[in-house]
Parts: structure tokens; sequence; C-alpha cells
């Protein structure tokens, strides 16, 4: 629906959505948060997600 939408208004860059692949290092840092997260160093888990946030990736968290 949104793809028909944007063949008019042209507003939407859906190309800035895919993602060929994830470099290492924020592979890394997304594990290395979890391990922070789990072990409930909250402050860790948080710094590595704003350098995550930075690298322009975004972590959503959910309860699934």
């Amino acid at each position: 629906m949104f793809r028909t939408f944007n063949q008019v208004l042209s507003i939407i860059d859906f190309d800035v959505t895919k993602i060929d692949s994830i470099p290492e290092h924020i592979e890394s840092k997304f594990e290395q948060r979890n391990k922070a997260k789990s072990e409930k160093n909250f402050d860790l888990a948080d710094t590595l997600r704003d350098q995550i946030l930075e690298e322009g990736y975004k972590i959503v968290d959910s309860r699934e």
C-alpha cells in the first residue's frame, strides 16, 4: 500500500531500509550488549546501544 502511495507522492525512500550485511564490529557490540543485559549490567548495555546507534543502527527491544 505504501509503495502505491509513493508512486504518486514520492516521499518515501525504500532503499534506506535495505541492509546487505551488518558489519562485524556492530554484531560484536550487539552480542556484548546482550551479554551485559543478561548480566544486568544496564549501564554498559545502554552505552553499547548508544554506540551502535551512533553508527546508524537502531536496536528495538521487545518482549519477543
